[in-house]
């Protein structure tokens, strides 16, 4: 039996209490967080809610680590709440989710279409049929929308729209009432609404006409009064001329349906002047029906302007949406090309539109403002597409924009135009994959494209989604129809605009670059200059400080997102917005590339990135060194917001995940330009999170690039905190006497500078290195010292970390009391200054001490309690070495297999970390525990992996 349609079950209702109702029965969302999730994807049906939205909406204050995973498993609860197999309505998307539903099964969808069609009615002439659907309309709210939820921000806009919507709706359903003799039945929702909304005048003009029209002239001419007094009081303005000439009406107590007879009108010629369909259009149909959903909702002119890179395909999406909406604008449709550039001024433009429209040249009017008001009077009262394509300047669109319901404007364009209101923006992005496959296999052939994949996809990569280039090298594989797809790919592959060109992209590119030339030449310098520098960065999407950064001025973003010159592409981790080089810009600016990128510019970005690093650290465990929050953001003269930046404190261990490789690509940069005080700041900053994610490649990296600017820039105290941190990597890896090495030259260097803090944090490292070597008499000497060092300068948490190393040095001893002592007072002076990381490692130290005094419940007691804070804080080894004596005390007691569990966890961060003594300890025991179950093939590799780990340790290599 087949399983009925789940949207012929359910309903979903937002247009008053978030409801769903299945058969007529309520069912039960689920809480407070399921509800919100479920009202913001209803809020916007059919359409993709990206995942940081949706973690806003559940989480305005402060999403925790686990929203996203959280967020999923809402998800999951609420399908199977709505009784759903697979994903069903709530669909998955790369991006975030959105839920599918049919016309019927949400009141807003079906709201919006009975108002649409409601107006086609009415403006056909077919009031009874407009009332009857208005009607229906107005029966859909129960109240304000989602009125059981407290609101979110990312809510705002649409409720608002919708009542807008609703309110225009009710202007139209009560005119149409009146219109239908019922003027009485009309009036009590007038007054309400006038009431509610003083300062509509339409209202009040719908007033005035219902009690004209049901014989109270007395109260109709004082409501006049009362509109023109709300109107003088409130905005200084007198009624409008409609509501003027209805005063004139009542008074002389004429028909309202009377108008005055002139000369017969003869409309203007009928013209269809859109440029035939692309007969092999592919993809779009979330931009086509933005443009559809547009058009449907329209109480005036509708005004759309489609945005996008040069070569993305606008004007082909402009003319298959003209040709597939034509039959709602039976008046015709007007074209004009701009040609991407201002050498075509709207006066002469207007003069050839004009003349479609059957006005002579000399009947012309004269100047911009005089055709563009002939123009808007010839379009008055009909239902007319005016397309503007390749618009280069707000001029020449505006020139264009009808000024009566019924009519549209659909604009194509590189540039936003911010100054000009009313317009409905798309964004057209670049082809998705299939998409480009499926429009070169429409231009070559799909056995050509099935016969060559890879080379297909080389093509398809190359050309980043951008029809044009995708048009433009099929074209010379079209005239050769036998020539294979992969010389055509090969070549082309990485190479810059000019190269591409040179294979045979042809003359349509070579538009591309006159355009793009003339648009680069308008941007001021810095603008410009910021460009190129994001073209030599790589493709990535950079937050949008960094752009004002790299140019050194705060306005610069505007300028070149507005030219279509950068794209905007979503939001980063902390939910600021993100921009992107469309692939052709970022080709053609490989000709602009110098090969460095200069000093100011990068100083200025990296500057931005410490500061950001330095206020997200202060949430991380404390380090030997720590960059100071105020002193980073003196690096830059163009610093983050602080919005930004306490974003990036707020959810400092999520951010540093999502950035960690831009971070070290420019700590690489700076290094490499010299800028010898910035590296070292990034990489010493950097290294409290590689450590806390035992990340020791990328910890490595960034202290091998920030040693040697710092060497070569003479800075001595960056040396020596490089050395330091080197040198920490080394007892990692085992490597005690190179340890040893790298702290010796650290404390020689503090020592000089007299840096007593520095001086104390290598003479700790200088005790590891000793204690790991197993040489505790002089391990404990350097500590000692390095804890008076800290307590002379007043260091309370390098006090805590010398007093639990001490600890730890006398529990190798076999001094229990010693250690006890030590340590126990390591945790109280932790504990002071809420340092959790280092409460956690004491704790950990204390387990290993009674598991020596052979009491494992304490052990596993204080085991389990570090390793909760470690989890907590994210610090992956901490997890590991607990889990590690843990594994050993449950084996103690017998419990084999979780034992097991337990020492396989670790294996993992040891190995990223070459913490090789550590692995060697894991992989003994659980060889010991596998050769104790039987299981004599594990326990045999476990016991070779650990024996090939211990020769490496005995040579050194």
């Amino acid at each position: 039996m087949t399983e009925p349609n789940h949207q012929f079950l359910f309903r979903y209702h937002i247009l008053g209490q978030l409801e769903v109702r299945r058969f007529g029965q309520v069912v039960e969302v689920g809480g407070d967080k399921a509800k919100r999730l479920l009202a913001t994807l209803l809020l916007q049906p059919r359409h993709t809610v990206s995942t940081d939205v949706l973690v806003d909406v559940l989480w305005p204050a402060a999403p925790p680590r686990s929203a996203v995973a959280n967020l999923r498993t809402y998800v999951s609860s609420l399908r199977a709440r709505l009784g759903v197999s697979g994903d069903g309505p709530l669909q998955t998307r790369p991006s975030g989710y959105r839920i599918d539903l049919d016309d019927d099964a949400s009141d807003l969808i079906r709201f919006e279409q009975l108002v649409g069609e409601a107006r086609r009615q009415h403006g056909s002439g077919d009031t009874v049929r407009a009332s009857a659907l208005l009607d229906e309309a107005n029966r859909l709210w129960r109240g304000d929308p989602l009125a059981d939820l407290s609101p979110a921000p990312e809510w705002e806009i649409t409720i608002s729209r919708l009542k807008a919507l609703r309110l225009e709706a009710e202007e139209l359903r009560l005119g149409t009432l009146i219109s239908l003799g019922r003027p009485t039945q009309a009036i009590p929702d007038l007054r309400a609404l006038v009431s509610e909304h003083p300062l509509r005048e339409q209202l009040w003009f719908e007033l005035v006409r219902a009690l004209h029209g049901a014989g109270r002239r007395a109260e109709a001419l004082q409501a006049y009064v009362d509109a023109r007094t709300v109107l003088v009081d409130e905005l200084g303005i007198d009624p409008g001329p409609a509501l003027r000439g209805l005063q004139r009406t009542v008074l002389a107590d004429a028909d309202l349906d009377s108008e005055p007879r002139g000369e017969a009108y003869v409309p203007p010629p009928r013209v269809f002047q859109t440029p035939a369909d692309t007969a092999d259009f592919v993809g779009r149909k979330a931009e086509t029906a933005e443009i559809a959903t547009a058009l449907e909702i329209a109480t005036g002119p509708t005004f759309v302007l489609l945005t996008g890179p040069a070569g993305v395909g606008k004007s082909a999406l402009a003319v298959h949406a003209a040709h597939r909406f034509r039959g709602r604008f039976p008046d015709g449709q007007i074209y004009v090309d701009c040609r991407g550039t201002d050498e075509r001024g709207a006066t002469d433009l207007l003069a050839e539109a004009l003349g479609a429209l059957g006005v002579p040249a000399g009947a012309l009017a004269p100047g911009l403002a005089g055709r563009a008001a002939q123009f808007r009077s010839l379009l008055a009262d009909r239902a007319v597409l005016v397309i503007v394509d390749n618009a280069a300047t707000a001029d020449q669109i505006a020139a264009f924009l009808p000024a009566t319901t019924g009519s549209a404007a659909l604009v194509s364009s590189r540039h936003h135009h911010p100054t000009l209101p009313g317009f409905r923006r798309i964004s057209v992005p670049a082809l998705e994959d299939p998409d480009s496959h499926q429009l070169l296999a429409e231009l070559l052939g799909q056995h050509r494209v099935d016969a060559e994949p890879a080379a297909a996809q080389a093509i398809v990569t190359g050309c980043d989604g951008l029809p044009l280039a995708l048009r433009t090298v099929a074209a010379g594989l079209i005239a050769q129809p036998y020539r294979p797809l992969w010389s055509i790919a090969v070549p082309a592959k990485g190479r810059g605009l000019d190269g591409v060109v040179a294979d045979g992209i042809g003359a349509a590119t070579e538009q591309l670059r006159a355009s793009l030339d003339a648009d680069f030449r308008r941007l001021p310098a810095g603008a410009a200059d910021a460009l190129t520098v994001l073209a030599t960065l790589g493709p990535e999407p950079v937050p949008d400080w960094m752009v004002s950064a790299l140019s050194g001025a705060t306005g610069t973003l505007d300028g070149v997102v507005s030219a279509g010159l950068l794209q905007p592409v979503g939001t980063d981790t902390l939910g600021i917005p993100t921009y992107q080089l469309s692939g052709l810009v970022r080709r053609y600016l490989d000709g602009r590339r110098t090969a460095s990128i200069p000093l100011p510019a990068l100083e200025r970005m990296a500057g931005g990135w410490l500061t950001l690093l330095a206020y997200a650290s202060e949430s991380l465990p404390v380090g030997f060194f720590q960059v100071e929050p105020a002193a980073a953001a003196r690096r830059t003269t163009v610093p983050p917001a602080a919005q930004v930046v306490a974003r990036a404190r707020r959810n400092a261990v999520r951010w540093l995940e999502s950035e960690q490789s831009r971070l070290v690509a420019v700590t690489e940069q700076t290094a490499d330009a010299g800028a010898a005080g910035l590296a070292v700041d990034l990489a010493v900053g950097l290294a409290s999170f590689f450590e806390l994610r035992a990340n020791v490649d990328d910890w490595r990296r960034t202290h091998r690039a920030a040693l040697r600017a710092a060497v070569s820039a003479g800075d001595a105290r960056g040396e020596a905190m490089i050395l330091r941190g080197l040198g920490q990597l080394d007892i990692y890896a085992d490597q005690y006497s190179a340890a040893a090495g790298k702290f010796h030259r650290s404390l020689a260097l503090f020592t000089q500078l007299g840096d007593r803090r520095g001086a104390a944090a290598a003479l700790s490292g200088l005790g590891a290195a000793h204690h790991y070597d197993q040489k505790n008499d002089q391990a404990l000497d350097f500590y000692r010292l390095a804890l008076g060092l800290y307590e002379k300068t007043g260091n309370a948490h390098g006090v805590a970390y010398a007093r639990a190393a001490i600890g730890l040095v006398g529990m190798s001893a076999g001094n229990a009391t010693a250690a006890r002592k030590w340590l126990d007072r390591a945790r109280l002076d932790a504990g002071a200054v809420a340092d959790h990381n280092r409460s956690a490692h004491v704790l950990h130290k204390l387990g290993l001490l009674m598991h020596r005094q052979e009491e494992p419940a304490m052990a596993a007691a204080y085991q389990r309690e570090a390793m909760a804070i470690f989890s907590g804080l994210g610090n992956d080894l901490g997890v590991a070495n607990t889990k590690l004596q843990l594994g050993q005390l449950t084996a103690e007691r017998g419990a084999v297999r979780p034992a097991i569990a337990l020492l396989e966890e670790t294996l993992p961060t040891y190995r990223t970390l070459g913490d090789r003594r550590s692995e060697v300890d894991a992989l003994l025991l659980l060889s010991d525990l596998n050769e104790s179950e039987r299981r004599a093939g594990p326990a045999w590799r476990y016991r070779q992996r650990a024996a090939q780990l211990s020769h490496t340790l005995r040579t050194g290599s």
